[in-house]
């Protein structure tokens, strides 16, 4: 046997046995080094292994009637639990236990960022899209607030009731239509939302819907308001567009529902991007109260029974969870953590600045 052979068999050896930790460190170290390196992860992970990626998991997981990954999680939970009890009466090693558990967590971390995690690191979409870079001042943003707001007036619409799949449809041809009119690279895959077992899980900590970086299967909670669910959907199917930052995530939501040709959708996403616009007015405009006046009465109703459901479940866990995304956030490199979402004001402004086509978009007649 000559040596080639030996370091040959020596090296199959040690990666049966520590393969999971050479993937965990490889990960790591590419976490280390994604510093300026959007454009390599563009090219080489979100155009073109992540789609492969969703493509094959959503069609796993997407005629599954149950969530996977709430069962997953749940195990995971009853693992620890047993574990703990088990090496306490010392029916098993506790080293063992903890050795397990490790190798558990690091499973998670590797498939967290090969199925999906490297997304956070690609190219930002207002520079796919090539937004124009302007400077927002006070006068740009009451300008852009006093249209966001007259908009969200002409599109009210009551919904008192709400056909989901109608709005799924509609939603996936919002996808399709910005794709092809801003000439952006989407991948396919099969994006019916789920719900959750226990649904108290999103109420309490004032979650409306998830997307599983795992299964790729994406979640909407069961209390939402028929006026918050089409912009919740097509927040949370961004996600799994390969969409990781949360304002991007949001200002796509708000193309595709516009695009979307439902009047229902198109309201959603008008009520929640002015939202957005009002939260920021209120800090910072001298005569807020002005905007605040004209808003439809309507839609005064609406965010007040959404603050009012949203008060419901207020406590120790929401604030808890929103600490604990906010780390999250801050960890993928969003530096500005959960006030991220807040981003979707620059990215509206930015587009009604720059983009002569926003009509156009809205329009699905021309459709073919």
């Amino acid at each position: 046997m000559n040596i080639d052979t030996v370091v040959k068999d020596k090296l199959i050896v040690f990666l049966k046995k520590w393969w999971l930790f050479v993937l965990f460190f490889g990960v790591l170290f590419t976490n280390l080094l994604a510093v300026n390196a959007s454009a390599f992860f563009e090219t080489c992970y979100s155009s073109t292994i992540y789609p492969v990626i969703t493509q094959i998991l959503t069609h796993l997981t997407n005629w599954m009637p149950f969530s996977l990954t709430e069962v997953l999680v749940i195990a995971l939970m009853a693992f620890g639990l047993i574990g703990i009890v088990l090496a306490i009466l010392r029916k098993w090693q506790f080293k063992k236990f903890i050795a397990l558990l490790i190798q558990l967590l690091a499973l998670i971390y590797v498939c967290f960022y090969l199925f999906w995690g490297f997304n956070y690191y690609r190219l930002p979409i207002t520079k796919r899209m090539d937004l124009p870079a302007v400077a927002i001042d006070s006068t740009m943003f009451r300008m852009t607030l006093s249209q966001v707001l007259d908009e969200a007036n002409a599109a009210y619409v009551p919904i008192r009731n709400l056909d989901k799949d109608q709005i799924d449809h509609a939603i996936e041809r919002g996808f399709k239509r910005v794709a092809q009119q801003l000439n952006l690279d989407l991948p396919g895959g099969l994006r019916n939302p789920k719900t959750l077992l226990f649904n108290i899980f999103l109420d309490k900590t004032l979650t409306s819907g998830f997307f599983s970086p795992i299964t790729h299967e994406l979640h909407i909670n069961k209390s939402l308001l028929f006026v918050e669910y089409p912009f919740t959907l097509a927040h949370e199917k961004s996600h799994q567009m390969g969409i990781a930052n949360e304002a991007e995530a949001n200002f796509l939501a708000y193309l595709v529902c516009l695009a979307s040709g439902d009047p229902a959708a198109q309201y959603s996403a008008r009520m929640e991007v002015l939202g957005e616009f009002l939260g920021r007015g209120r800090r910072i405009l001298s005569d807020y109260a002005d905007f605040r006046a004209r808003i439809a009465p309507g839609i005064v109703a609406d965010f007040r029974a959404i603050n009012q459901r949203w008060r419901r479940h207020q406590g120790a866990v929401s604030k808890v969870s929103s600490q604990a995304y906010d780390r999250y956030l801050k960890a993928n490199r969003i530096s500005e953590g959960i006030k991220n979402y807040r981003g979707v004001v620059e990215m509206v402004i930015r587009w009604k600045t720059g983009a002569d086509g926003e009509m156009e978009i809205e329009n699905p007649a021309s459709e073919k």
